[in-house]
């Protein structure tokens, strides 16, 4: 059970993890929701080599259910490029606080015909997860990734010894992460 502030709270903080022109486009994708009376839960932005690694362990090297088939570098996620959510709807038995909506066939499907409308591609397996639609798979992602980070580098050593985690923004340059000064209302 979260509160609405909470609920929003966390979503943005996630929202702000994610890759340049990628997370303008969740945050559009975001406050449409809200706009549209639909109140979504963003739980996972961008996630690192090492939960991925950790994930992918649950079920196979670790006690629990497989959570996931995508191995470290083999995840949108891993890019800053996808967001698992979930709808939301009243709790029950009380009118402050609200509970995912995991159930809610419908509530995903109108999550889904806003996200198309920003190119976030959903996935048929998985309900809760909006990847971006403009990179065709993860390898793609990852070639993006390794030619940014020798890019960044090689710029770097002859500017300073100052690096920092690249990112692509939607031209496929590296830049910083996180941006800030966002707020969803």
């Amino acid at each position: 059970m979260l509160t609405l502030k909470t609920a929003d709270q966390i979503s943005v903080s996630k929202i702000l993890t994610l890759a340049e022109g990628f997370q303008e486009r969740v945050r559009a994708w975001y406050q449409e929701c809200i706009d549209q009376s639909l109140l979504v839960y963003v739980y996972c932005g961008y996630r690192s080599n090492k939960e991925q690694a950790e994930l992918y362990k649950q079920g196979r090297e670790t006690p629990g259910r497989k959570v996931t088939n995508a191995k470290a570098g083999q995840s949108f996620h891993n890019y800053g490029r996808a967001i698992d959510w979930v709808p939301l709807k009243p709790h029950d038995k009380s009118f402050e606080f609200f509970e995912a909506a995991w159930e809610s066939k419908y509530m995903y499907e109108q999550g889904q015909l806003i996200a198309a409308k920003y190119n976030l591609r959903w996935l048929s397996w998985e309900m809760p997860h909006l990847e971006d639609g403009n990179y065709k798979d993860w390898r793609e992602l990852s070639a993006l990734s390794k030619e940014s980070i020798q890019e960044c580098n090689s710029e770097s050593d002859k500017e300073s010894d100052h690096r920092s985690t690249p990112k692509h923004s939607e031209s496929g340059k590296a830049s910083s992460r996180p941006a800030t000064g966002w707020r969803s209302r």
